[in-house]
């Protein structure tokens, strides 16, 4: 079987391009390809004060890093551009997403739930569509529960009629989807939230940035966008990604109903975020009391 490297090297003497850029991408195919990699988990924290939803466990997104031969981690957003300006993206998924998912699997209820990443170019490549959707067949008959599993995919302003119906495929397998960056591109896909209506919708990190940085419009922009989900998929779990706090975690809550959060910035230790959220909530009761 074709490697990445050898398919990426293939690529560049075929152009003749031996740019930064592809040699980046060169080195993070290598990794993969020798398995120095890991995997960084940022989990997604629910929100709320009822029973149900804060024993809720939300996925825990894995995060590839890969490193070079000297243990250091590489610039991965370089590599991946390089990927994509060469048409690769979709063979670079390919080879990553089932090793995040065997990587959670291994880990059992402690990796699981799991949520792994899809390039917005990989959701236009059918090849690619049906070759992840043969190997999600294969793998359903070997978990128990395949809602444990969670395909994050871009919304970047059109999504393809093919890619919705995969989407849909995907769903009654009984895995579950989050869509990202949604009311980052014009016009906002509500449709296709109507249509897919995914277990996650992931808010636009620039969008969530502005509206707590009260920049004109934002604000108002966030409760449509919401309000437009909450329209169109009752059931769907709304996420504001780039969250720095709990205080802020609290206003987007309180302000504009929003369900979970994420952040690089927020505890990773999922526990220790219910303590400081169950916290301020008791303090803010207190408060409240002693106006009464």
């Amino acid at each position: 079987m074709i490697t990445l490297t050898e398919r990426l090297e293939t690529m560049i003497s075929s152009k003749h391009d031996i740019s930064s850029e592809n040699e980046m991408a060169m080195a993070v195919c290598q990794a993969i390809d020798s398995s120095r990699y890991n995997f960084g988990l940022e989990p997604i924290h629910i929100l709320g004060s009822d029973t149900e939803s804060s024993s809720e466990l939300l996925p825990m997104e894995y995060l590839l890093r890969p490193s070079g031969t000297d243990g250091h981690n590489l610039d991965l957003a370089e590599g991946l551009s390089a990927l994509r300006n060469l048409g690769l993206s979709s063979m670079f998924d390919m080879a990553v997403i089932p090793r995040a998912i065997e990587q959670a699997l291994s880990y059992g209820d402690a990796g699981l739930p799991v949520s792994v990443n899809i390039a917005p170019e990989s959701m236009n490549d059918s090849l690619f569509l049906t070759e992840l959707g043969i190997y999600l067949s294969h793998l359903k008959e070997k978990i128990s529960n395949p809602s444990d599993i969670v395909f994050e995919v871009p919304f970047a302003g059109q999504t393809t009629n093919e890619a919705k119906e995969w989407l849909l495929q995907v769903q009654e397998m009984g895995f579950r989807i989050a869509i990202d960056n949604f009311g980052k591109y014009e016009p906002i896909e509500i449709s296709s939230i109507s249509r897919v209506k995914p277990a996650f919708v992931k808010i636009d990190g620039g969008l969530i940035n502005q509206a707590m940085n009260g920049l004109i419009g934002a604000p108002s922009k966030l409760r449509q966008v919401v309000e437009g989900i909450r329209h169109s998929s009752p059931k769907t779990r709304i996420i504001a990604p780039w969250v720095a706090s709990v205080e802020q975690a609290q206003r987007l809550y309180q302000v504009y109903h929003i369900d979970a959060v994420q952040g690089r910035e927020l505890p990773k230790d999922r526990a220790y975020f219910s303590s400081q959220w169950a916290f301020m909530a008791y303090g803010q009761k207190a408060n409240s009391d002693d106006l009464n």
